[in-house]
C-alpha cells in the first residue's frame, strides 16, 4: 500500500487561512527542510520517511501526521471480509 503525502492539500489550506502566497522557498526557510525534500514531497517523491522533516512539516503546518500522510489501498488488494 503506498503513503501519500497530503502537503500540496496543507499549502492551500495555509494559503487560504493566512490569506498569503506559501511557495517551496517559504516552507523550506521556515521549517529547515532542503528545497529539494519539500518538491519531493510535493511531487509524491518521497523515497523515505524521516522523522525529523516529517515534524517539521507537522509543527509548520500546525497538523497531526495523518493530516500529512494517507495510506492508499491498492486496487486488487483488499482482505474479504
Amino acid at each position: 500500500m503506498p503513503v501519500i503525502s497530503k502537503l500540496p492539500t496543507l499549502i492551500g489550506k495555509k494559503q487560504i487561512e493566512e490569506n498569503a502566497v506559501i511557495n517551496v522557498a517559504t516552507i523550506a526557510g521556515e521549517t529547515g527542510i532542503s528545497r529539494t525534500t519539500v518538491y519531493n514531497w510535493l511531487s509524491g517523491d518521497i523515497k523515505r520517511f524521516d522523522a525529523e522533516t516529517i515534524e517539521a512539516f507537522c509543527r509548520y503546518f500546525r497538523c497531526d501526521v495523518g493530516d500529512l500522510l494517507t495510506v492508499v489501498e491498492a486496487a486488487g488488494n483488499r482482505t474479504p471480509n
